[in-house]
């Protein structure tokens, strides 16, 4: 949706009538506790947001622009492409075990968001901001696992330079915003194909990072906010026919990714034999090197053998 089209109110709403966020991570605790006589549930929160093709922390409190305490500076992230799915290594995560330290790690990362005022919004959000929960059940019985992850997204509006005004700073701010949710309507076209051979991932930092998300065994769901001004009526419009082409994709069922027992004993299993050979490689290699200083004759004096000749 545009600029000013209730968003950030969507997905984040007044203490008096929560959004989407605090709706949603409040039902995923209460099942977490429900299941808590068969499952152990352990849950990890990171807070970023994609703010002119770079990627910010949220959670790291070190002021932005110049250096943090001890000239600390701010750190430089990126997303990374790894087995377990598109991540962004160094990014603050942070166990959470109830609604309650969410929403403190929720207005933490809100008073670091870059936001911004034109003329269609006194309160732009300048950046997009995507709050992961990484989820890992383990099975009290049978010790099988099962692993989640739950992005929760606010997208930064599209903006018409006419209408905003924009300028300097803004206006760069405009052009990063327009061009990643190009990148984004890029995506949703190739998936909603029937022959498409590639899908444009990696022409922006928002579409990497949800590359995993949007390419199959996963769900989706989107919003799709717009103004009830008349003068809006062209992305309104635009806003509808994105919707449109969001629903038009297909990414199938989605499966749990969840390990066996027998797999996740096998796990278990590896992983003490490759601790015993790394420790005890090292125990035969020093007790071997002490057997050979004690054994070899040292240089310049004769050995037993020749002392009885």
């Amino acid at each position: 949706g545009q600029t000013g089209s209730g968003k950030t109110y969507t997905m984040e709403g007044p203490p008096d009538d929560r959004g989407v966020n605090f709706r949603s991570l409040e039902e995923l605790f209460s099942l977490c506790e429900q299941r808590s006589d068969k499952t152990e549930y352990t849950l990890t929160l990171s807070y970023l947001e994609i703010y002119n093709e770079t990627v910010r922390d949220l959670l790291d409190d070190t002021p932005r622009g110049r250096g943090g305490p001890g000239g600390a500076e701010e750190k430089k992230l990126d997303v990374r492409q790894t087995a377990d799915g598109n991540v962004v290594p160094g990014l603050t995560e942070v166990p959470v075990t109830n609604i309650e330290e969410v929403m403190s790690l929720m207005a933490r990362g809100t008073d670091n968001r870059a936001v911004g005022s034109h003329d269609m919004n006194e309160h732009s959000s300048r950046s997009h901001s995507i709050m992961t929960i990484n989820l890992v059940g383990r099975n009290i019985q049978d010790a099988g696992t099962v692993r989640s992850k739950l992005h929760l997204i606010d997208l930064a509006g599209s903006e018409r330079v006419s209408k905003t005004d924009a300028t300097g700073e803004r206006l760069k701010e405009a052009q990063n915003i327009n061009k990643s949710l190009s990148a984004l309507g890029d995506v949703i076209n190739a998936l909603s194909g029937k022959k498409a051979a590639h899908v444009p991932y990696r022409n922006s930092k928002l579409t990497f990072l949800l590359q995993d998300s949007l390419a199959g065994n996963s769900k989706v769901m989107m919003f799709c906010n717009f103004s009830p001004a008349s003068y809006n009526c062209a992305e309104t419009m635009c806003s509808l026919n994105f919707a449109a082409r969001c629903r038009a994709v297909e990414l199938g069922q989605a499966k749990k990714g969840s390990e066996g027992a027998e797999v996740a004993k096998l796990k278990r299993m590896v992983a003490k034999l490759t601790e015993k050979l790394n420790g005890g490689g090292a125990e035969d290699k020093s007790s071997k090197s002490g057997r050979a200083s004690l054994t070899s004759p040292q240089r310049g004096t004769d050995s037993p053998a020749r002392g009885k000749r």
